[in-house]
This record gives structure tokens, sequence and C-alpha cells, in this order.
């Protein structure tokens, strides 16, 4: 009897460590799989991308305004509003200027009243006005600018003397908008009169081979101190 007690006991225990053995076996690839599928997990959630609406972004961007009228003065208040807006904490967003001018404010009538849009940012408005079909045409740049640049001799012998007859007329300046400025107020002074010369006020760095035009031309350029 004593033997028999000692085979059951035997048998028992090796019932009980195959059992264990077998849930040991079964357990350990689960928790290697769990293990795995965690570190895949955090794998991909180092490697996801964030989506476009979370993030934010900051671009160099170009404002350009083109008009069939010459409001020069206008304009450029207008673009000076916008860089004042675009380095402070305003909540007006810039398109909301932008369009505002485009789409609210309406074009003036010739020889009617004068269209003002208010800038905050420059604490100045802006005035735009058209002069009536019979009367002097549109000029919104002062004449002080082009006085204080030349003579008056040197006025009269560029606008009678090479641009009435047709002659090969190149302004240069180290400022950018005052090639332009000067551009436009020599040429308003030939009226009643048109330019018939080809005319750029701001001749750029490819175009500069049509300066051997052999016919009359009157360009501006700016000048950046480059030797060529």
């Amino acid at each position: 009897r004593f033997c028999e007690r000692r085979e059951r006991q035997r048998a028992r225990t090796q019932r009980k460590s195959k059992a264990l053995g077998s849930h040991f076996s079964n357990s350990k690839p689960a928790s290697i799989e769990q293990e795995g599928s965690d570190c895949s997990t955090e794998a991909d959630s180092n490697f996801l991308l964030t989506g476009f609406d979370d993030m934010t972004t900051f671009e160099n961007k170009t404002i350009c305004l083109v008009s069939r009228y010459p409001f020069w003065t206008a304009f450029r208040k207008f673009l000076s509003h916008l860089h004042i807006l675009s380095g402070s904490v305003s909540d007006m967003p810039l398109e909301r200027c932008i369009s505002h001018l485009l789409l609210s404010v309406p074009l003036p009538k010739p020889g009617g009243h004068n269209v003002i849009v208010p800038l905050p940012a420059l604490n100045e408005p802006m005035v735009m006005n058209i002069p009536p079909e019979k009367d002097f045409p549109l000029m919104d740049l002062p004449y002080q600018r082009l006085v204080a640049c030349l003579e008056i001799n040197t006025i009269v012998m560029i606008v009678l003397g090479m641009l009435a007859l047709e002659k090969k007329v190149i302004v240069m300046s180290k400022r950018p908008s005052l090639v332009l400025d000067v551009c436009e107020l020599l040429r308003s002074l030939l009226f009643p009169f048109d330019l018939c010369a080809p005319y750029v006020p701001r001749l750029t760095e490819p175009f500069k081979s049509s300066l051997d035009f052999p016919g009359a031309i009157f360009v501006g350029i700016w000048d950046d101190g480059s030797p060529h």
C-alpha cells in the first residue's frame, strides 16, 4: 500500500508539472506577441504624420495689386497698411482687407466724389478719385518728387527735346520707387500728346538687351551698384 500511495503521488506531481509547463508554454508567446505589438504601436505613433489642420506654418508671400488705373499713392498706402498688419497682433486677417478692397470698395466715377478707404494701421485713409473726361489725365503722384530730383531746365529738355522728338531716354536711380515715379511724371508732361515710343518704367535684368533697340525708347533702370 505504501508503494501504491507513493506511485500515486508521483503521478499527481507529474500531472501538475505537465499542466504548469503547458500553461507557461502557452503564456510566454502571448506575452512576447503583446510586447511586440506595444513596440510596433509606439514606433507607429512616433512616425505618424501630423494633420495639416494641426500644424502652424510660416511662409513668405508677395502681395501685388494690379489695376488699370494708376493709383500709385493710394495703392502704396494700402500695401503699407497690410505690411504693418502682418507684423502686429491684430485679429483681422489680411485676406479680409484684400477682399474688402476688391469686392466692396467701388471704383470712383470720372469727376465724381472721392472714394475714401480707412486704414487704421496708418491713421490715414486711402483716397481715390478720377478727374473728369475733358480734364487733365489721372496722376496720383506728387510733382515735388520730380522737381526734387531734376532741375527745371533738365525736365524741359527731356520732355520737349527728347520725348517729344521720339529719342531714346534712359532714367537711372539707386531708389527703385523713384525710377517709376520720375518716368510717370515725365510722361504726363507730354499732355495733350501721348508717348509713341516703347515705354517700360522699370526695366528688369532679363530684358536689358532691349536697350540696343535702334529706335526711340523710354525706360527706367534701377542702379543696384553692380558693375555691369
